[in-house]
This record gives structure tokens, sequence and C-alpha cells, in this order.
């Protein structure tokens, strides 16, 4: 025991020892270490910059603009932004310093190359390093996404929705109404303590029932436009009609609605309430024939449907009766409703192909089949043919329906018949017609405005003054025959050796056409025949026309020279074929003179003339008119000198006086009524129809 207590006496003085050491060896280290920032001469670093204050952007074309507040930091060295745009899934990119940014700058503009809302980060940095970003938006935020509203027992309605990762929304608004339209939307009100990073609230409501309850963000720039969200499915549509269509039976049960007769082929237009459901996505229908229970077709939206969807045009397939589902979808659910529908399909087109052939007491009728399954019926009437007869009353086809394409109609006597046909649906489509035989020529023929001459083969027709140019207006006697499916003609001029050209149809011409202008190249008389055209043949008559062709224009460039005993005219070619001649008057120059008593025709002249002579006696100047001439009349004349006109004479001042003798020494003196400055001066008629102006 003894030995033992000498030996720990020992190593407690060696543990003592020991720790000593320690102590003065940490002290040591604790020295050496101590920082360098309290050691003489050493420089203190800046804080890194604050946030930007006052920061804003700007969008306008493809450029952003970006401000902020001076913040009045002189250890600021640059600045730095990012941006990224919303609602593409894009991230911010990298952050690129402003070039020749310092401590005052506090704007910049950044070219960017799309167009949309932009979401830009600006930061400051110093010695101290990168500050803390500012947020800024170039537009309102984007409508919340992913709405849903539960409401629980009591007074609690739940909101949840997406987080946009929009650092600019500093807050969220929302409104609730009790669904329905006769209901109104709640005041906007705030969401307390909301912001960039909310994406659920609570909300209380008082009452019961389904509610509909929207909801917007805000930033600096504004709001976005709401959202909308249902605490349970919509409630059914109701209300359906058909513009200017009938409905029957009761909503909810066997009803339905019949279409406009405007509709177009196959549709119906159908009409609902606005149930005043925002939380409405979409309508989608799905439809079958009445005639086949229970095998509706797969449910199809209706394009571009919403909540504001109140009408849809259905187009369907048959002519049939059908059963429609229509329903409206929002978030939470569906509710729709079945009415039937009577599409609206058009009146049958008129048969084609219609042919008739009369053999002893029956008329035998043909026509295509037209595969329109709507026709339920065929009627015809029929006729003698002439003005004069009347169609019979519409009779039903006995027997006929979608298929028939043939019928045999008994009549007496054995004069040409016309026949119409047409096919009976839900309305009553267009008659054909059709004759047993060719069609009559046509008769009666006038000229509207004009004058006639002569009989049958020989009539002229004469056409009026207030015509076109090279036109004659004809019209015959409308022939009552509605078989006549066009009338075509062709002419010649009504000269020895000319012949006829080819037949032209009279554009739009059928059964009702009574007249047409034709328009002519030259001045001649033509022969005209008008043809009548049906299935069976046709049949034309003859008529001769003389079209109108305005007078001539006066001659232009008309000059006239004296030498000897003749006068030699000359003047521009007009290069108008109507010109049958020309006609000249002449006299002696003076007041004295007059011309000579009638216009005397060039003779041999036409429309190519351009010169003339005229025998005179003495050699006194003439002045001489000359005129065109065709079948419409006499232009107006033009005039010309064979050498200059006499001056003027006989000089006087209307009211005011003169002195002297007339010649370079006479003087008026003005009015005194005459306007300040001015003199007016009258001279003697000189007679001189040359003249063309004085100066």
């Amino acid at each position: 025991m003894h030995t033992v207590s000498k030996v720990g006496e020992r190593l407690r003085g060696r543990w003592f020892m020991a720790g000593a050491l320690l102590c003065a060896l940490v002290a040591a280290v604790t020295i050496a270490v101590e920082p360098l920032g309290q050691s003489a001469g050493a420089t203190t670093q800046p804080d890194p910059p604050s946030v930007p204050t006052g920061f804003t952007a700007v969008l306008s074309g493809s450029s952003v603009s970006l401000s902020w507040t001076n913040p009045g930091d002189a250890s600021i060295s640059s600045y730095e932004y990012r941006y990224k745009i919303m609602g593409s899934g894009a991230e911010y990119g990298s952050w690129t310093q402003i070039s020749g940014g310092r401590a005052t700058t506090t704007s910049h503009t950044i070219a960017v190359s799309e167009s949309g809302r932009y979401n830009v980060q600006l930061r400051a940095r110093n010695a101290g390093g990168e500050g803390g970003h500012a947020v800024a938006s170039t537009g309102t935020p984007s409508a919340p996404s992913g709405l849903r509203a539960v409401l629980s027992s009591g007074s609690s309605l739940y909101l949840s929705w997406a987080d946009p990762f929009d650092a600019t929304i500093s807050g969220y608004q929302y409104r609730v109404k009790i669904a329905g339209a006769a209901n109104t939307y709640s005041a906007w009100t705030s969401i307390a303590s909301s912001g960039a990073s909310t994406t659920s609230a609570t909300v209380t409501v008082t009452g019961s029932g389904r509610r509909v309850v929207q909801l917007k963000a805000t930033n600096a720039r504004g709001t976005s436009t709401p959202a909308s969200a249902s605490t349970g499915p919509p409630a059914f549509p109701s209300g359906f009609s058909t513009p200017g269509g009938s409905s029957w039976g009761v909503e909810g049960e066997i009803s339905g609605l019949t279409a406009a007769d405007s509709s177009s082929k196959g549709s119906v237009v159908w009409n609902w309430s606005d149930p005043g459901d925002d939380s409405i996505i979409k309508y989608r229908y799905r439809l079958r024939p009445t005639r086949t229970p229970g095998f509706y077709s797969q449910w199809a939206d209706i394009p571009g449907s919403g909540a504001s969807t109140t009408s849809h045009e259905f187009v369907l397939p048959t002519h049939e009766e059908y059963r429609i589902r229509i329903q409206a979808v929002n978030g939470v659910g569906t509710a729709g409703l079945t009415i039937n529908v009577h599409p609206t399909w058009p009146a049958p087109a008129a048969p084609s192909g219609l042919k008739a052939s009369l053999s002893g007491s029956s008329v035998a009728l043909s026509w295509d089949n037209p595969f329109n399954d709507a026709i339920s019926v065929y009627q015809y009437r029929i006729k003698k043919a002439g003005a004069a007869n009347s169609y019979s009353e519409w009779t039903d086809i006995a027997g006929s329906n979608a298929s028939t394409t043939s019928a045999a109609i008994t009549v007496t006597g054995t004069e040409r018949r016309v026949v119409q046909l047409r096919a009976k649906g839900r309305s009553t489509g267009e008659p054909a017609s059709v004759s047993t035989g060719p069609p009559a020529a046509p008769s009666g023929f006038a000229s509207p405005g004009g004058s006639s001459a002569g009989t049958g083969r020989n009539l002229v027709l004469t056409a009026a003054a207030s015509s076109s140019k090279g036109s004659v207006t004809v019209s015959w006697s409308d022939p009552g025959d509605d078989s006549i499916i066009k009338y075509r003609y062709r002419f010649k001029a009504n000269r020895s050796g000319a012949v006829y050209g080819q037949w032209l149809d009279i554009p739009g011409s059928g059964a009702s056409t009574t007249s047409h202008e034709f328009v002519f190249s030259t001045h001649d008389q033509y022969r005209i025949k008008i043809q009548a055209v049906n299935g069976v043949g046709a049949a034309d008559e003859d008529v001769n026309v003389k079209p109108a062709w305005p007078t001539p224009a006066a001659p232009m460039g008309l000059k006239a020279s004296l030498s000897g005993n003749s006068v030699s005219l000359s003047w521009d070619n007009p290069f108008d074929h109507t010109i049958s001649r020309y006609q000249y008057r002449i006299k002696k120059a003076g007041t004295a003179n007059s011309y000579s008593d009638e216009w005397t025709n060039i003779a041999g002249s036409k429309t190519s003339t351009v010169s003339a002579t005229i025998t005179v006696t003495g050699t006194e100047r003439r002045v001489v008119q000359l005129r065109a001439a065709n079948v419409r009349g006499t232009s107006e004349p033009a005039s010309a000198s064979t050498g200059s006109p006499a001056a003027p004479s006989g000089l006087t001042s209307p009211g005011g006086s003169s002195s002297g003798i007339e010649g370079r020494d006479l003087v008026l003196t003005a009015a005194a009524s005459s306007s300040k400055g001015s003199v007016t001066v009258s001279w003697s008629d000189p007679g001189d129809d040359s003249i063309i102006k004085y100066r």
C-alpha cells in the first residue's frame, strides 16, 4: 500500500507540470492568431450595398427601360441585372453588369427579342460584395392558376392555388357570391398578409349554398385578370330556345326545338340562359338520332366555349330528329340536360334533267335522281304552250317519294304542253320546267324609245337617241313559256355579201327575258337573228336594226388658203367611222357679208376625207366653215380664214368719253362708275368666225 502511494504522488506531480506547459502553449497560440484587423495600419471593408429602391421596369417595343432611386451610396461600384419572361417556364438568366455603371447610375435600357411580360432583378455591388436584389415587372401578374375552393362546415371557405413563382406579386384579392345569375359578387377584399409566396387562404362567408369565388394577384403595375372557382359542380343549363324557331314540351322532360328556316342546312342554333357562373370552363355535347336510343356519340367540346357562352349552332348529318345532351363543366364537376331538336333542312333543289314527251293523251315525264332522302313527294302543274294559257293547280304525283324519277300525266288534245315539276320535303322546292316541243320564235319586236318601220322580215328598228354609242335595245313579247332556258343571237351587217357570225348567248337570259341591248362596232344597219332555246329545240326570228351613234365632233386643225379662184381646205383625220360626208359654207370676210344660204356637201367626201378645194370669184379674204355629218346628224362647225383678221375698230368706252381720231391718237376716258384703276373698251363685231382669240 505504501509503495503504491509513492508512485501516485510522483504521477500527480508530472500531470501538474504537463498541465502548466499546455496552458502556456495555448496562451502562445492565442496571441499568434489574433485578427489582422486589430493590427496597426489595417483597412476596413464596407458592408454590401442595400437593396435598390423605387425600382421599375417598362416594356416598349423591343426594349425594357429600368429606373431606380439614387441610394446616395458612394461605395457602389456597379449595378447588375438579370431577367426572365413570365409564363414561359424560363429561369432567370445570368447576372449582367451594367456597362459604365457607377454609384450615381439610376437607369438602364435592356434590348429584348420576345413579346410578353418580363420580371427583372437588380442589385448593386461594392468592395464588400453584391447586395440584395430588387425585383420589378413590366406588366400585371398572370391570372392565378389551379384555383380550388372548398366550403367547409360553418362559415369557412378554403382557397388554394398554384405558386406562380412571381416575386413581383405584393398580394392577392378575392370576391365571392352565391352561385346563380341573380346573385352578385361581394366587393374585392385583400387577403391579409398575402404576398408572392402565398398559395392558400381561408375566408369567412355567411349563408349556405354553392359559392363561386374569384381571385386575382396584385403587383406595382396593377392586378391580374381574375381566376374563378366553384365549391361544387355547375347548375344544369336551362332556358333553351332557338332564334326564329319554335319549341315544344316541358324543359327537363320530353321537350324540343325546331330550327328556323333561315338556319344552315342540317343545323339548329340553340340558345340557353346565362347561368352567371364564372367557374364554368367549357360546354360540351353529345348526340344521337331519336330513333336509335342509347347510342350517343362521344362528348365533343363546343369550340371556344366558356363561362359567357350561351349559344351554339349544332350541325347534324341527316334531316331527322336528334336528341342532344349539353353539359356545363367546371373544375369540380359537370351538369347537363337533354333536349330533342328538329334541324333545318333547305327546300329540295329544282329537279334536274327534266324531260317531257307527248304521246296521244299522255305526257311522259322523267328526271334525275337527286339522292335527297328529305323529299317526301313530287308535284306537277301543266298548261298548253302560249302566253294566253294558264297552269293547272299543283297536283301530287301519286305514290311519289325520294326515289321517284318518272311519271305519266293524262291530257286532252295534241297541242304542245309546258310542264313544271317540284319536290317537297319539310318545305317546297323551286320548280323545273320542260316542254313537249321546241319553243315559239320570238315576236313583237320593238326598240324602247326608238322608232320602227316596215313589217315582218322587213321590220327596221332605229335606236333611241339616248342609247349607248353603237347600241340598240330590242324588246320582244313574253311568250309565256317557262321551258325556255336561254336566248341567243347572231348578226350581220345589212349589206350585200355580209354573213352571219356565230351564235352568242344573251348573258343571264331565261324564260322571263324580253329585251337585250346589242352593241356594234360600226354604224351600219344590221340584221339580227334572235332565238329562243329550250330542252327540246330552238326557234328564231330576224329583225333589222339601226344602232345609236352620236353626231360627230367639230373638225379639228382646219386651215384655209386662197390661190387665184380656189380656196384649199385641210383638217385632221378624226378617225370616226360614223362620218358619211363633210359640208361647208363660205363668205367674204367682214360684217357686211353673209354666208352662202345652204351648206354644201363636199363631193365624194367620207370618213377618211381630210382636204377639199372650193371655187370662188375674186381675191378678197374668205371665212369658211366646215362640219361633219353621219346618220345621227351634223357636228358643230369649225371656222378658218384665208388670211389674218382685220384690226379691231370702232373703239369706245361705254359711259366714258373719247377724244382724237381713231388710230394711234384716240384717247378713251373711263366712266366714273368703272372699277378703281379700270377702263372698259368695246369695239365693233368684225363678223369673222375664224377669230380664235383676242389679246
